[in-house]
């Protein structure tokens, strides 16, 4: 399966951005990523069937159109997207031969194929494992693996591991065409099975229940919907009522236990016996909040623990707190909700389980501890923030997007790649462009199963972020999906897993880095892309009257001096070269957004003509101008 593209794509007035994530989940889908589960905020589908896909069921994701089915501009909706695979091959002796990263692997009996990433053997322990991106066929754990260049060999011995990769896009009806959340996973397609999106999605039952006769008759807006009970619906929330004029999708704030109170949004009048059903925004269970300060200090396990918000959660379940960057799962039996003393606004009661010192600000919530939240602040459930920046009147609203993915579908000779990128122009500064890159990654550590890599911006600081999203005293921490390259400071982050599937646990956390072949190291830790003169460095050893630009490879690195950061459990002690970035490449001097790199197949996204260096988005159509 090819590349795909949504190029130029015409985006609505009134700031409709979402319409561009929807672009994108088509062209990802027909670039060969999966939809495992969709909704949109009427029916929920777990089939992974693709003509049941709540976002568009074409046979040609391109010719869908929008709003598919009941995904409007005024309702959530969330889609799971399954991609690329690795495989992690134990061994118990060291290859014969020499390996050549890259090459071709077959195997004998199941003829399997794939591209060798890497392996890695400690001679001590006498342990190790190699890293395939399968081509065909499906590796087992007895035969032996030949190179196809080197000639190398080793036989597997023990469990064959498969990880696999889910992508969640969510909408929510209060910020629906602007915001929302995006999360990341890659997980053990066996042992973390049920930690995958579209698992919590297919597990979780929705409540329901129905109108009782104190409704009969009364406008869904009144404020009191009346039920016959709430059992099983969060203490905060959305739902959705039958009334007059059909299913509205409607927000509450407070439930008793047949009420619901503080209800908004949706038209009609409700009848007896009239359903109700809990609204999925995203997979249900997906909510984050925070530790108090209260709380500094106290170590679990805690028979209550404070938080800065309780809205939204079961009134009893577990949770997964991040300790030193080992999540700890929690058992609570009750909550309380506003709890002001302290500073705190709600607490988990009979709580049981866990261990380690608590911190102020260290991360709670019921999402999959191995999810991490690229974009999105949880505290009000059905908010969201913006998809791309703060873009809302500065958004060209008469603008175009752009979106592409690489191909993903692994074939004889062909490994999947999956990388994706969404971009779009705001009006304020001039010709800024935002947008986000999730991309393969090159010359990664041998032993790295995961070799991708989320591109985003924003201030935020390594020392503050976590593998959840964040909120304290109600200023946002998230991991921010800002404007590519901010005017004053030229900052960028990556985000992706350190040392996913790694045996040594502490290693094994999602991750931020700084850095390309520009970085300048700051404040000890950090590093920003350093831009340069205005002229850009030139290709001299070439024909051309005027050399080209030379464009380079992001390198995502940790230079091993973030002792002070440890507690976030995501900067690691020891050095690491993550790898380089397959599709973003930076050109350094002033750049503007165009089309003029390698006949169209790189597109220019760059804060403004005065701004340095570019940055390059790859791959591009080869064809059409970008008109952003």
């Amino acid at each position: 399966m090819a590349n795909a593209f949504a190029t130029n794509f015409a985006i609505p007035a009134t700031n409709n951005s979402f319409q561009l994530l929807w672009k994108l989940t088509r062209v990802m889908k027909k670039a060969g990523w999966t939809v495992t589960a969709s909704s949109d905020g009427y029916i929920r589908d777990t089939t992974g069937v693709a003509s049941a896909d709540r976002w568009g069921g074409n046979a040609d994701p391109s010719a869908d159109t929008y709003p598919p089915n009941s995904l409007s501009d005024t309702v959530a909706g969330w889609i799971v997207m399954g991609g690329p695979q690795t495989v992690k091959i134990p061994l118990s002796a060291n290859p014969t031969g020499t390996f050549i990263r890259g090459e071709s692997v077959t195997q004998a009996t199941s003829a399997a194929t794939g591209e060798l990433l890497g392996y890695v053997w400690d001679a001590v322990g006498l342990s190790g494992y190699a890293v395939i991106m399968p081509r065909t066929g499906t590796f087992d754990n007895s035969n032996i693996v030949t190179g196809a260049l080197s000639a190398a060999t080793f036989v597997p011995t023990g469990t064959v591991v498969v990880y696999g990769r889910e992508v969640m896009f969510s909408k929510s009806p209060a910020a629906s065409i602007t915001g929302g959340q995006i999360f990341y996973i890659c997980a053990d397609v066996v042992s973390e099975a049920s930690q995958f999106f579209s698992a919590i999605a297919a597990a979780t039952t929705l409540p329901s229940t129905q109108i009782t006769s104190g409704s009969n008759g009364i406008i869904v807006t009144n404020g009191t919907i009346n039920v016959t009970s709430t059992a099983g619906f969060p203490s905060a929330g959305g739902i959705l009522v039958t009334t007059t004029n059909g299913p509205q999708s409607v927000k509450y704030t407070d439930t008793g236990l047949t009420t619901f109170t503080g209800c908004t949004g949706g038209t009609g009048n409700m009848a007896t016996n009239n359903a109700v059903v809990a609204l999925p925004t995203m997979p249900p269970g997906a909510l984050n909040s925070s530790i108090t300060n209260r709380m500094n200090g106290i170590r679990l396990p805690a028979p209550n623990i404070a938080v800065q918000d309780t809205r939204g959660f079961p009134t009893s379940g577990t949770i997964n707190i991040n300790i030193y960057g080992s999540p700890q799962t929690i058992t609570y039996t009750g909550i309380s909700v506003n709890n002001t003393s302290g500073g705190g606004n709600g607490s988990f009661t009979g709580c049981s389980g866990g261990s380690g010192i608590l911190i102020t600000g260290q991360s709670i919530g019921t999402f999959p501890k191995k999810g991490i939240c690229i974009r999105g602040d949880l505290t009000t459930p059905l908010t969201g923030h913006s998809w791309f920046s703060a873009i809302t009147t500065t958004f060209v609203a008469t603008g175009n997007g752009q979106a592409a993915c690489v191909n993903a579908t692994p074939s004889a000779g062909v490994s999947a790649d999956g990388s994706f990128y969404a971009v779009l122009s705001s009006s304020t500064p001039a010709t800024t462009v935002a947008g986000f890159m999730y991309t393969r990654l090159d010359d990664t550590e041998p032993g790295d199963v995961d070799p991708y890599a989320f591109l985003i911006n924003g201030s935020l600081l390594s020392s503050t972020f976590t593998n959840q999203s964040v909120t304290t005293s109600g200023n946002s921490s998230v991991i921010a999906l800002n404007n590519i390259i901010y005017a004053t400071s030229e900052r960028i982050q990556f985000l992706g897993y350190a040392a996913r599937g790694c045996t040594i646990t502490s290693r094994d956390v999602p991750s931020m880095w700084f850095g390309s072949l520009y970085s300048t190291l700051i404040s000890g830790t950090h590093t920003v892309i350093s831009g340069g003169t205005a002229s850009p460095t030139l290709l001299v050893n070439h024909p051309a009257a005027t050399p080209p630009a030379i464009r380079d490879q992001f390198i995502l690195f940790n230079n091993g001096l973030a002792a002070a950061s440890v507690n976030t459990g995501i900067i690691l002690l020891e050095r690491q070269i993550k790898g380089k970035t397959r599709w973003i490449n930076a050109v350094g001097g002033t750049v503007v957004p165009s089309d003029t790199f390698d006949s169209k197949t790189w597109l220019v996204v760059t804060t403004s003509a005065t701004s340095t260096p570019g940055i390059l988005f790859g791959p591009y159509d080869g064809t059409t101008t970008p008109v952003l």
